[in-house]
């Protein structure tokens, strides 16, 4: 690393566990693989009904911990991970997803460098078992401070890696059962310094044939709490049914904003001058949505130059983010 001191800093990855037997050992292995060494490893198993425990107990490193509790949500999972937690710094992981392995490298020297209290990261997909649509951005404190004001979180919650003083001041809700990253991130970066590196650390995984069967009604429900909380924390009154339709209605559609991540990682991947990958992003996310207005988005970015992606994009729009 490029500050010799780095190594001395201990980071806690922690690791919320329900059900994920067919993923958890690909994600732990991808932690236990990293270039930065000087790692604790907490998994927090959320009353797992099939073999995950199991798998995580076979692993003899002893740079990793499982804890058990009774199901009572990731939220509280988190909270106890953070509790124990002996690291300066604290790292998030789903349990079916994968990190690069130079991810906290790279995380943990940006936030010594930048003096900041939570870096978030650019990703990329693991859908139907392919990795896909990387997408990346940079933000400045600035910038993220504003995207905060406005009710969107700067990047994919997963991504965070954060201080754990400030894990320990923020703590998850436990009354969310999902949406919980992202009222995590709204109240961090309320009052702490936030920045988003365009580098690509972190692999989210997506089932692809189970996301015209998520239960929108049940996320939009925690959404709106997450939103209406917000709003009342800065001194504004809960959104009706049909504000919140109306300001959020991108946030709440059926493919989970999939679509809308093709666009801003076709645009990403042209401004990087991935043309081969930018193509093969468009012609990807057509397979999956057929004609719409974000697959026209893609192929636009992926068949224009960069320079004019750049003007063009003021008219075409990004995704649905």
């Amino acid at each position: 690393m490029n500050n010799k001191f780095d190594d001395d800093v201990l980071v806690s990855v922690v690791i919320a566990l329900y059900n994920e037997q067919k993923y958890i050992a690909e994600s732990i292995e991808s932690i236990l693989l990293q270039t930065y060494r000087n790692i604790e490893i907490l998994v927090c198993d959320d009353g797992s009904t099939d073999d995950s425990a199991k798998i995580v107990k076979s692993f003899s490193d002893n740079r990793l911990l499982y804890l058990y509790q009774e199901n009572q949500g990731k939220s509280v999972a988190l909270n106890n991970m953070i509790s124990v937690a002996k690291g300066e710094y604290i790292i998030m992981q789903d349990a079916d997803d994968v990190s690069f392995p130079d991810r906290i490298e790279k995380l943990l020297s940006l936030a010594i460098r930048e003096n900041v209290d939570i870096v978030q990261s650019g990703y990329n997909l693991i859908l139907d078992g392919k990795e896909i649509a990387a997408k990346g951005k940079i933000l400045s404190v600035n910038e993220c401070r504003a995207l905060i004001e406005d009710y969107r979180i700067p990047e994919h919650d997963p991504t965070m890696f954060v201080r754990r003083t400030v894990a320990l001041d923020i703590g998850f809700d436990p009354e969310l059962r999902i949406c919980q990253g992202i009222d995590f991130i709204l109240r961090v970066g309320e009052k702490y310094q936030h920045i988003v590196t365009d580098l690509i650390l972190y692999k989210y995984r997506i089932h692809a044939g189970s996301i015209t069967k998520r239960n929108i009604t049940r996320r939009n429900l925690f959404l709106k709490m997450v939103m209406d909380k917000t709003r009342v924390r800065r001194g504004l009154l809960p959104l009706t049914e049909e504000e919140f339709g109306a300001r959020f209605s991108q946030s709440t559609s059926s493919d989970n904003n999939l679509s809308g991540h093709f666009v801003e990682s076709t645009y990403y991947l042209s401004s990087k001058r991935y043309h081969v990958f930018a193509i093969k992003n468009a012609i990807a996310a057509f397979s999956y949505f057929g004609i719409c207005s974000d697959v026209v988005k893609c192929w636009l970015y992926a068949l224009t130059p960069p320079v004019v992606n750049r003007w063009g994009r003021k008219i075409v729009g990004r995704g649905k983010l």
